[in-house]
């Protein structure tokens, strides 16, 4: 999703008139537009269309939010899974360590026996 403030130029508290102005200065000041792209226009327009009514301000703004808790989430879980994945390999680790000492210590075992030691 495309985050219309950041195309505008502005704050997410920004006010009408300052919307009005970013729209005004991207769309009028040579330059203001990558090379004049009529696809650059449309997504200004769609910026200042969904920003400067307030219905659409309003929903606008809980598709953010949610975007951005839906991302908080998941990166929770990812770090959560992360975890859990590098606790399994340390299980995981010191198992094959322990099993390592264990036929170590076997092999000596059978070595002395074999010796008469």
């Amino acid at each position: 999703m495309v985050n219309l403030y950041a195309v505008l130029g502005v704050q997410d508290n920004a006010t009408q008139q300052e919307i009005d102005e970013a729209h005004m200065r991207l769309t009028q000041r040579p330059g203001g537009l990558t090379d004049g792209r009529s696809r650059d226009r449309r997504l200004l327009d769609e910026a200042v269309d969904r920003l400067t009514t307030t219905q659409k301000k309003k929903n606008y703004d809980q598709r953010i939010k949610k975007n951005e808790q839906e991302y908080q989430d998941e990166a929770e879980e990812a770090a959560t899974t992360r975890v859990n994945e590098t606790a399994v390999a340390e299980v995981a680790a010191a198992a094959a360590a322990d099993r390592r000492d264990r036929e170590r210590s076997l092999w000596e075992d059978t070595r002395r026996n074999a010796l008469g030691r």
